[in-house]
């Protein structure tokens, strides 16, 4: 019978096997470390652009169901004087949050986007977060542009969101009574800017718009200027629609002037161009 062979490894043999393995082990240790630290810094920079497209998704919600009358019903128009001939939008119900009333008796919100990197509007995208509490579907949001409370020389601004949905009925606002919201870090500069169909181009401020369109908006524009944690500035511009369909609300006015407008001195009507023509 054959006796197996009781010669084993000899040291050296063992010491080489155990460099071979540790070399192995590192190099699988700075792969996995290389790999985890470019996870973590693509995570990192998704997730703050992540907070920027949040930003965007959360305006496109409030403007896309923006509330106004002027949406569906032309706005209430009275004569100026029996002879005068001409018309006046309805203003008996103006307040600091409304202009006036519609042709159907509904006030009409004031959206103001007067000043540079601030917008206030009326939206019906509020939902109740506690069952049963006395808020209404509907609600006021106010975006702003504030200074950092944390000193940042290349992006000193932050985008605050405020909203109030308790008695949106109410003559003037009360901002202070809510905490705002900073929906927005690391921003440099933001510009909303209204879309004028009459000159085809956008325009900085509500007010140019006109009396007749400043509260009925159909396209708005934002720019906007974000800086990233290496110092990059990234340029954001993106424009925004509200839901309700196209309705060009003049019918109330054109048929107030027709029904109620005298007639001009020297203007022939319908009744005296019948009667001449029955002249022989």
């Amino acid at each position: 019978m054959k006796r197996l062979s009781e010669k084993g490894f000899s040291l050296l043999e063992i010491l080489i096997a155990i460099a071979i393995l540790a070399f192995i082990s590192m190099g699988v240790y700075q792969t996995v470390n290389q790999s985890t630290a470019i996870k973590e810094r693509i995570t990192s920079e998704d997730k703050d652009f992540l907070q920027v497209e949040a930003f965007f998704a959360r305006f496109d919600t409030d403007f896309s169901q923006i509330y106004s009358p002027l949406y569906f019903s032309p706005r209430a128009v009275k004569m100026n004087g029996p002879n005068d001939g001409s018309v006046s939008y309805e203003s008996e119900m103006s307040s600091q949050r409304f202009e006036g009333k519609a042709d159907n008796g509904l006030p009409i919100p004031n959206i103001d986007g007067d000043s540079k990197g601030k917008l206030i509007f009326m939206t019906s995208s509020h939902r109740r977060r506690v069952v049963g509490a006395k808020e209404s579907d509907y609600t006021w949001i106010s975006y702003e542009m504030k200074n950092a409370s944390e000193e940042n020389k290349a992006a000193p601004f932050v985008i605050t969101r405020n909203y109030q949905p308790i008695d949106v009925y109410a003559k003037s606002f009360k901002w202070d009574e809510n905490k705002e919201q900073i929906v927005l870090k690391n921003v440099k500069e933001l510009e909303f800017a209204f879309w004028d169909e009459s000159k085809k181009s956008f325009l900085n401020s509500t007010r140019e718009l006109g009396e007749a369109n400043k509260n009925l908006i159909r396209l708005l524009r934002i720019r906007l200027v974000w800086v990233d944690k290496d110092g990059g500035e990234k340029k954001y511009e993106k424009t925004f629609r509200p839901l309700w369909p196209y309705y060009k609300a003049l019918n109330a006015t054109d048929e107030l002037t027709k029904t109620n407008m005298p007639s001009a001195p020297g203007v022939p009507t319908d009744e005296t161009n019948e009667s001449d023509d029955e002249k022989p």
